[in-house]
């Protein structure tokens, strides 16, 4: 009995066709075998027949049901892996972007830094200033200029540890530069005249320079580069110059 058991657990593993006809001959033997050992339990036979074929469709439907799990992890193993990978080659692509850009920014900016360097350089052998143990600070960052309009500009004269030297008093004088590689002097705006307007010259006090109610008669972009360069020249060549570079002087503000 226990051997033809185990006959039928592993037959539930054939293929269909097959393994309802060895079934059948399991079955028919089992029959036999029960009618001629146990002819008392002979009457259940038949309930017992259809419990175990209910029973082996309940595991052909499990097994079918697994398969189909398993395929759908495969397939969802398969799709992330793949969106992993996707995902990877965006991001370094990505990096290599970001490291590109930033190389080039560095060495665009490396290249305005040298330029603004050899401009000073150059207004500096224009003032014919090279050794300074002090220098000119401005108070405050100038405003958004345009052409005619008045500002003022405010300067400090400090020391080398930053602080104002209100025993210096020099005269200090304002200069318009092109922002080429190498500045030439702007004294004239395109009609002829002064390229300042008001009073250019001051005098430090207590270590301290105002220019009030001053004025750029043109464009910048009127000229090279469409900046100026603006220059503030201590009478004293002791006091470093102040240059301020990248002065754009617009026509008018738009409201």
């Amino acid at each position: 009995m226990f051997q033809i058991l185990k006959i039928l657990n592993i037959n539930r593993h054939f293929k269909s066709e097959k393994k309802q006809i060895n079934l059948g001959i399991i079955l028919v033997i089992i029959n036999l075998y029960i009618f001629v050992q146990f002819p008392q339990y002979s009457i259940n036979i038949e309930v017992s027949h259809e419990k175990l074929y209910k029973l082996n469709d309940f595991l052909d439907k499990q097994c079918e049901l697994n398969n189909q799990i398993l395929k759908e992890l495969l397939y969802n193993q398969k799709n992330l892996e793949y969106n992993l990978c996707q995902g990877l080659n965006v991001m370094k692509k990505s990096i290599l972007s970001i490291n590109e850009q930033f190389h080039k920014s560095s060495f665009v900016i490396s290249r305005r830094s040298q330029t603004r360097k050899q401009q000073a350089r150059a207004i500096i052998d224009i003032l014919g200033q090279t050794k300074w143990d002090k220098e000119l600070v401005l108070e405050h960052d100038l405003p958004e200029l345009f052409r005619d309009r008045l500002f003022e500009i405010k300067v400090c004269i400090v020391d080398k540890n930053g602080q104002i030297c209100e025993s210096e008093n020099s005269f200090i004088s304002l200069r318009l530069f092109t922002s080429e590689k190498f500045p030439q002097t702007v004294e004239k705006n395109n009609r002829g005249k002064s390229i300042f307007s008001g009073e250019i010259t001051q005098s430090s006090f207590s270590g301290k320079a105002h220019f009030r109610k001053i004025s750029i008669t043109d464009v910048s972009s009127h000229f090279p580069q469409q900046k100026f360069i603006l220059a503030l020249v201590p009478s004293n060549n002791l006091i470093k110059p102040l240059i301020l570079d990248n002065i754009l002087v617009k026509a008018k503000k738009i409201k």
